[in-house]
């Protein structure tokens, strides 16, 4: 039986010194896909302003705020804001709850028919909340993230770019979104709620209420839910305390000086305190398809494939030339669905000697083991690993 025990997922914190000069925030560990959420932003300077995600690492990312074009881009009030940063995948609490992180590349931009659609992997029971955030600045324009028409199994997703450019498309941006069952509950010992305003939030400043969750001020996420008003438009807070907060809807006055905006839904997702988070990868509706990748068909750089009659398919692969000090690598690009993954590897023990074996996921090491003159079958195993399609699994061997 699988063992779904918790594992760190991510990080909770705080950045009370935003403005438009970058800064690096370092996380306590280095993730495999990591996704940041950053948003709302507080409300310490009347110019409009959006957290620009740059340079994520496994273990960093960058932030600056970004103004729109008719504004001089230096925004020297302090800003503060909430940042959450989830392994992607499919996660569970102790408690049951369920929530889902994934992340995407897409050059779809509002007011287009055509938005990108984000699936999630397993349907929720009802329709969850759901946090978006652009993750990177490949296009320098100012940029916002707007989504809608949420379901239980997905929603749409779109760039929203500031009203004079409206029209003008947005070069392509990698987006992230997390979506997890409303309600209140226990992460990792601190209390969290997760829920959504009614279509209320418009460009005058609307209380929300926490009704009594916390004790003192949480960390809160935001996002508008839904495209009710035309103009582009983003979210601002100011007043939050353990009660509760004031969100508001800005729009840009870059083709003009009107803000008014209708009143749009704003999901939200508030946490009591900052440190990391654990969770257990969900467990699965059915019983996982077995992916099998024979050695021989893996990209071979210092191996070479041979017969061997008692092997799985006949074949092998070993060292070119038999030297005791070579090293080569074997691997693929994986195409199965985005999930969580046992992988379990064969092989044939070392019969004359030592080799070093590691097992590796876009370059970072997930295991390794050494063959050590057994002469037998065996087996390597590593549970859970994050599998998107199309990233790069393998393993590297040396001898010595």
């Amino acid at each position: 039986m699988t063992d779904y025990k918790e594992v760190i997922v991510g990080e909770v914190g705080s950045i009370a010194t935003a403005t438009h000069n970058r800064q690096t925030i370092f996380l306590s560990r280095h993730y495999l896909n990591p996704v940041v959420f950053a948003q709302p932003l507080s409300f310490q300077g009347p110019d409009p302003a959006t957290v620009r995600i740059t340079n994520l690492q496994s273990d960093r990312f960058e932030v600056y705020l970004q103004e729109p074009s008719n504004l001089d881009g230096t925004h020297s009030n302090a800003e503060q804001f909430s940042y959450l940063v989830l392994e992607a995948g499919e996660w569970e609490l102790a408690d049951g709850t369920r929530f889902a992180v994934g992340a995407l590349n897409t050059d779809a931009t509002t007011p287009e028919s055509i938005w990108a659609s984000a699936q999630f992997n397993t349907a929720f029971e009802s329709p969850p909340i759901v946090l978006s955030q652009v993750q990177s600045d490949r296009d320098p324009a100012f940029v916002r993230l707007r989504h809608r028409n949420l379901s239980a199994t997905g929603f749409e997703l779109a760039l929203e770019e500031e009203e004079l450019a409206l029209n003008s498309g947005h070069g392509e941006e990698q987006v992230g979104w997390l979506a997890i069952s409303p309600g209140t509950g226990d992460w990792s010992g601190f209390s969290y709620l997760a829920g959504q305003t009614g279509t209320s939030v418009s460009d005058r400043w609307f209380s929300l209420n926490f009704g009594g969750t916390f004790n003192t001020p949480p960390q809160l996420l935001a996002s508008l839910a839904s495209y009710n008003g035309p103009d582009p438009a983003g979210l601002r807070y100011r007043n939050l305390n353990a009660q509760g907060i004031q969100l508001r809807v800005e729009e840009d006055t870059t083709a003009d000086s009107e803000t008014t905006h209708d009143p749009e839904v704003v999901q939200f997702f508030s946490l009591s305190g900052q440190g990391q988070l654990l969770a257990s990868a969900a467990q699965p509706t059915t019983e996982p398809a077995l992916l099998r990748v024979e050695a021989e068909d893996l990209t071979l750089e210092g191996f070479r494939r041979e017969s061997l009659g008692r092997a799985s398919n006949g074949e092998v692969i070993s060292f070119l030339l038999g030297d005791p000090t070579e090293s080569g690598t074997a691997g693929f690009a994986f195409q199965g669905a985005a999930g969580f993954y046992d992988i379990v590897i064969g092989y044939f023990d070392e019969t004359d000697g030592r080799s070093q074996v590691a097992l590796r996921h876009q370059g970072e090491l997930l295991a390794q083991w050494t063959f050590r003159s057994q002469s037998r079958q065996s087996r390597g195993r590593q549970p859970h690993p994050n599998l998107p399609p199309g990233r790069n699994l393998g393993g590297d061997r040396s001898r010595r």
